[in-house]
Order: structure tokens, then C-alpha cells, then sequence
């Protein structure tokens, strides 16, 4: 799904059209070799290597001769690349004027100005000093930023404190939209064992557990509830002193050197 994924972020074609990404993705897949196996699985099953020559970037645009015109009419039609048929020789196109898929043999791909045109989804910004302070511009979770609570003591010797980092995604909706989402996450993997910290697990339910209880519930004829708890992981109480160095962007002024005490957990 990493290759549809880059696919579909290629273009702006709406998430609908994920299901010619993965056909074209597996397509492509059964025609070149990988780490596993030296040859490409269609010339392990055929006998013989696949061609290539007819292979086009996934979404480019392409003209389409059209058929049944008049003499004034264009000749052709700007169409979207979507795929490959395995019934028959040619491609798959998308007709955004008559929203529909067809298959044609003969198209004038435009890869080299769609490679071009490409424009950048994310917007880059150099840092600058400012005395103001500046908002994000992506969007946060209401409920998780109300579940945390500053507290910003001072960091006592012989105490390191964890490091953490913002997790940026970018998320597209049904209908293209793309929406920012940041959360903030904890560095926990650069603590040393038996040194900063001596047992790590989550008490969750073990996956032999689940089929027994289902198993009891349909012999009995119980009723199974099924809830989910919004930022869980912020319920739990500490049960020791934990230190965490103050977010970017939320740096309080004139307590550069202070850290955060967390009184709950996080990611």
C-alpha cells in the first residue's frame, strides 16, 4: 500500500480512483525483479522477460483520439492515465468532462509536463526570529491539546529529561480535501535500559483472550459492549518522576531552561 499511497499522492485524482492505483501498483510489481527473487514473477511464470516500452507515470495526462466527430470537432480528448486492462492491449483512461473509464490503444502521453507541472502539496518555510509568537498552521486535536496541562519546573541534577518531536500527517478525505494534522509524541526510544528506565509493556487484553471471551458470550447468549476511550493514554497516573524538554513552538519566554513534568502519560 507505500506504492499506492505515493501514487495517489502523485496526483490529484480523489481517493476513489485507489482501487486502478493498486491493480496498476501490481502490475508493476509482477514486472520487475526485487531482493527476494533475482527475476520478475511474470518471467518466472511466462518463460520469458516483460516488456516495458508500453509502461507510463500512473495519473499523467494524455490526449485520446476521439471517434464519430465532425469535421470542426477536436480531434482529441484530455484524459487522465489510470491503468492497464487485462483483457485486451491498451490503457486505461479517465474522462473528467463525461466522468467516465475507457480503453484506448493509441494516446500522446504528456509524463515529461506532468513531471514538470508537479507542484509541491506542502508549503516550506524558513525559520525566522521573531518576538511574536506564531501559531501552527496545521490542525490540532481539541480534545488531546485539553487533555495535557503544563507544568515547567526546574530540572534537578543528575536528571535527563526526554526529548520529543511533532508528527506531522497529512490526510485526504473522500472529496480531496487535505487537511494538516500535528500531534505531539515523545522520544522514548532514546532512553537506555535498566539506566532511565527498567520495565516497559501495556496492559492490553491478549489476542488468546479475545476468542475465548466471544466463544462464552455466544454459548451463553451474553451481550459483548464495545467502547473506545478518546486520549486513553492520558488516564493513567505516573508513578514515578518524569522530565520532558519544553515542544517547539511552545517554548515559554524567559524559561528557556525549564522542562516539562508530565502528570500523565503521552505518546
Amino acid at each position: 500500500m507505500d506504492m499506492v499511497r505515493s501514487m495517489m499522492s502523485y496526483t490529484d485524482l480523489p481517493v476513489s480512483f485507489w482501487g486502478y492505483a493498486l491493480q496498476t501498483a501490481a502490475y508493476l510489481l509482477n514486472r520487475v525483479p526485487s531482493k527476494s527473487m533475482p527475476k520478475a514473477p511474470y518471467e518466472i511464470w511466462f518463460g520469458r522477460k516483460p516488456s516495458l516500452n508500453h509502461l507510463k507515470i500512473w495519473g499523467c495526462p494524455a490526449y485520446v483520439k476521439k471517434h464519430d466527430i465532425n469535421k470542426l470537432d477536436a480531434r482529441s480528448e484530455m484524459c487522465r492515465f489510470i491503468g492497464y486492462p487485462k483483457e485486451t492491449l491498451g490503457y486505461y483512461f479517465y474522462d473528467p468532462k463525461e466522468q467516465k473509464v475507457f480503453i484506448a490503444r493509441c494516446a500522446r502521453f504528456l509524463e515529461n509536463e506532468f513531471a514538470v507541472d508537479a507542484t509541491c502539496v506542502q508549503k516550506v518555510e524558513l525559520k525566522e526570529k521573531s518576538k511574536e509568537p506564531q501559531e501552527p498552521q496545521v490542525e490540532f486535536d481539541p480534545v488531546e491539546i485539553q487533555s495535557l496541562h503544563s507544568h515547567l519546573p526546574n530540572l534537578h541534577a543528575g536528571i535527563i529529561p526526554i526529548r520529543n518531536k511533532w508528527i506531522f500527517k497529512r490526510k485526504k478525505g473522500s472529496d480531496g480535501k487535505v487537511t494538516y494534522k500535528a500531534r505531539l509524541v515523545a522520544e522514548g526510544y532514546k532512553p537506555r535500559e535498566w539506566i532511565d528506565y527498567e520495565e516497559t509493556f501495556s496492559p492490553l487484553a491478549m489476542i488468546k483472550s479475545i476468542p475465548i471471551l466471544i466463544a462464552i458470550t455466544a454459548y451463553y447468549d451474553y451481550e459483548i459492549w464495545h467502547m473506545d476511550v478518546k486520549t486513553a493514554f492520558l488516564k493513567g497516573h505516573l508513578h514515578k518522576e518524569i522530565y520532558m524538554d519544553q515542544p517547539e513552538g511552545f517554548i515559554c519566554e524567559n524559561e528557556e531552561g525549564k522542562v516539562c513534568k508530565l502528570q500523565r502519560s503521552i505518546y
